[in-house]
């Protein structure tokens, strides 16, 4: 059978690659006036190769190369090249971007034949790794595929620095209490309806913020956050009167409820590590709050209160430095719902939020008068500032732990077993003293604290296109309500002693665990 000269070459029969791709080997020379193009001759940058019809030739994804046959895609000079294309596939005409040797699926190369003959030897090109995890490309849409550390070695650190900032500026309250029921003379109530005004504004603001991280973008809102929070808190020490220290708590407050949501938001990974992602942003929030009370009761406690202005220096460097390193987000042109009750994980979401408002109401107990109980034990202000830096430190441990249990075993069966494994610790470090009681708080707190990440990547594969309003929910709306109950705790604290009261809260974890075992886990989808 002769072949006409321009029209491809001869058909080689034994070659299946020949026969596809019109005579020719990608990568080969073509002789003058042979070749599929109009151009004819040597492939150039831009070509596009059109494997004849009905061949059943589709676009590439993650497991291009496995095609027996074909050469290295991002080798130069071949047809398979950075700038060809291939035409065909689920829509006729359009082109996947490529990413680069060794990063993700090529362009130009075919994913599979319907010729039994291309996919009988599966054998890999060498030089050309795979990425299992990469998404295949939507249909009909030029994609660009990532790699799944790309995202989150970007932006989790930088938004950890921030958490850390954020959550270290904001645990000065509890380490200053003490020196502010002795300045103001105060009650025990007092103190906590303290902690209520800045907790309440916190975590009930993070509900509308969230949806404006959503809506608006979201790196702002964790740049000026914790800016925010840090003038706030690092001016108490001045503050002449009891409400002029309310006043501050509450802008410190909103601080916090822009930071929370949009940072959480923002930790996003590739399946199968957000528990691990999401641990690291809460570790890093969890050793600010370890670190806040040693920093303010270093300065209060040997300079005095009027000196704590001098904190807002380092804060403002911290801030600068978030300006510079934190990556710009790419804003979402998709409409938003604001409203989650319709939702078919409602159920769900709701189940997590009522285990996250008893699991913060007995950890926000504890953290908001631990310096006071070590203070009514005979301790000087720095040791109790050092057991709020156990519990804080002990959290950091337990987040990751969590984190990355979670991505193994599963989100539910870390949140159970957490509430579930918390109980006794607590109250062991209730009745014993010295070094003991210090290493049941440091169980205590790792093991409690290790779900909190946990619930909100739970959280957010239940509803992954609402991201910074779910984290809202879950963390800002629980906390709230555990903050509100702030002054009840005073209150029982002033009437029965703390070491009872708080005895008498830790029970709150057992409807927590019976809520826990009843969650069903979620199905992680890409937000």
């Amino acid at each position: 059978m002769s072949h006409r000269p321009g029209r491809g070459g001869p058909p080689h029969r034994g070659d299946p690659c020949r026969r596809l791709l019109g005579g020719a080997r990608l990568g080969e020379d073509r002789e003058p006036g042979h070749g599929p193009g109009p151009g004819r001759g040597r492939d150039r940058p831009g070509d596009r190769v059109r494997p004849p019809r009905g061949t059943g030739l589709c676009r590439g994804t993650d497991s291009l190369p496995l095609v027996h046959g074909l050469p290295h895609p991002h080798r130069a000079g071949h047809a398979g090249g950075a700038g060809n294309r291939v035409r065909g596939g689920p829509v006729r005409g359009r082109a996947i971007r490529g990413q680069g040797p060794g990063r993700g699926p090529a362009d130009g190369v075919p994913r599979r034949c319907s010729e039994r003959a291309l996919c009988r030897r599966r054998t890999p090109v060498a030089g050309l790794p795979r990425h299992p995890r990469a998404r295949a490309p939507v249909a009909g849409r030029a994609t660009r595929v990532t790699g799944p550390a790309e995202r989150p070695r970007r932006t989790t650190w930088p938004l950890a620095l921030g958490h850390g900032l954020n959550d270290s500026y904001g645990a000065f309250l509890s380490a200053l209490l003490p020196l502010l029921i002795q300045r103001f003379g105060i009650s025990l109530a007092a103190a906590g309806l303290l902690s209520s005004f800045r907790g309440t504004v916190a975590s009930f603001g993070q509900i509308p913020l969230g949806a404006l991280a959503d809506r608006a973008g979201a790196r702002w809102l964790v740049i000026l956050g914790p800016a925010l929070t840090c003038a706030a808190m690092s001016v108490l020490g001045i503050l002449p009167t009891y409400w002029a220290v309310a006043i501050a708590l509450v802008a410190a407050g909103v601080g916090t409820a822009a930071f929370h949501p949009a940072g959480a938001s923002l930790v996003w990974a590739g399946d199968g590590r957000r528990g691990m992602a999401m641990a690291l942003f809460s570790a890093g929030g969890t050793l600010g709050s370890a670190l806040g009370p040693l920093l303010i009761a270093g300065v209060a406690g040997n300079l005095g209160l009027s000196f704590t202005p001098l904190l807002l220096l380092p804060a403002g460097a911290v801030v600068a430095v978030l300006v510079r390193v934190l990556p710009r987000e790419t804003r979402s042109k998709r409409k938003v719902r604001p409203s989650l009750r319709h939702h078919p994980n409602a159920g769900q979401l709701a189940r997590l939020w009522s285990i996250g408002v008893l699991r913060e109401f007995v950890s926000a107990s504890y953290v908001t008068f631990l310096a006071v109980l070590w203070t009514e034990r005979g301790a000087s202000l720095t040791i109790a500032s050092l057991a709020l830096t156990v519990y804080a430190l002990s959290g950091a441990v337990g987040d990751l732990v969590g984190g990355r249990l979670s991505d193994r075993f599963g989100r539910r069966w870390v949140i159970l077993g957490s509430v579930v494994g918390a109980m006794p610790f607590f109250y062991l470090f209730l009745l014993t003293d010295g070094t003991l009681s210090f290493v049941f708080l440091a169980l205590a707190g790792a093991v409690l604290i290790a779900s909190i990440p946990v619930s909100v990547v739970f959280g957010q594969e239940l509803v992954p296109e609402q991201r910074g309003l779910v984290s809202g929910v879950l963390m800002g709306l629980a906390w709230g309500v555990g903050a509100l109950l702030m002054a009840l705790v005073g209150y029982l604290g002033d009437v029965l002693g703390l070491e009872i009261a708080l005895g008498i809260l830790t029970i709150l974890l057992i409807p927590a665990a019976v809520l826990a075992a009843g969650l069903r886990e979620a199905t992680p989808r890409a937000g």
